[in-house]
């Protein structure tokens, strides 16, 4: 019987320790704090200067951005911007569709201009998550500008996925000048500006997963523990 209930318990703490559940969940740039940091802001600029690449994490997964002076060229250089949502003191400074992920055309501790503050033509940035991710908000696309969109399993296995203009791509529902855009799983993404305009990665969504133990596992758990007490009463006696 010491055996059985040995088994018993150490399959409940299996499942309880391994299990996983995974849902769709956004992610959104603009409310985020990056990693190392090595951010400047001058207090009255629209985003923050940030050496790259910079990490990001949020529901279970890592997210880490790089900016190109040169479209995904890594030896070209580049540095990020971040114009958030909220500074965390008060207000939101930017609207949804206006904060996220950049590129800075100059460094850091160089304050940006709100264009400055976002990818601008010939410049690009990309994103590489821990776990697939499957969309993406694109914002600040006004009508007319285009920006070209990749996918891909590493920075230098990028592939063009399309290309999109403002105004006639699909927006995200309820925010206008974005682009929402579906594609197969992929752990790396990259935008790229295509004309005068300028645009910013906004937010990603995935099916992210979680260590966290399921219900069903807590209760295989709980059962063990209960099961436990039963015999060390019966055993005292």
């Amino acid at each position: 019987m010491m055996r059985a209930f040995r088994i018993l318990s150490l399959a409940a703490v299996l499942a309880a320790g391994s299990a996983v559940s995974a849902m769709a969940v956004e992610v959104d740039f603009g409310n985020l704090v990056p990693s190392p940091g090595g951010c400047t802001h001058s207090g009255t600029d629209p985003g923050f200067v940030c050496n790259s690449p910079q990490s990001f994490s949020a529901s279970g997964a890592t997210f880490t951005a790089v900016g190109f002076n040169s479209p995904f060229n890594q030896a070209a250089g580049g540095s990020l911007t971040i114009k958030p949502f909220t500074d965390g003191l008060g207000p939101p400074f930017n609207t949804f569709q206006e904060s996220g992920i950049g590129h800075n055309q100059t460094a850091t501790p160089t304050a940006c201009t709100d264009p400055d503050c976002e990818i601008a033509q010939t410049f690009g940035v990309s994103i590489q998550a821990s776990q697939p991710m499957n969309d993406a908000i694109i914002g600040s696309v006004q009508t007319g500008e285009q920006f070209n969109f990749f996918t891909g399993s590493s920075i230098a296995g990028l592939t063009f996925f399309g290309t999109f203009t403002g105004g006639t791509c699909a927006p995200d529902p309820g925010f206008a000048d974005t682009c929402l855009i579906n594609f197969p799983d992929a752990s790396f993404i990259g935008v790229q500006q295509n004309n005068a305009g300028d645009v910013l990665i906004t937010a990603v969504s995935g099916n992210f997963t979680t260590s966290a133990p399921e219900p069903a596992s807590l209760a295989l758990f709980g059962s063990a523990l209960i099961a436990f007490g039963i015999f060390r009463r019966r055993r005292s006696m």
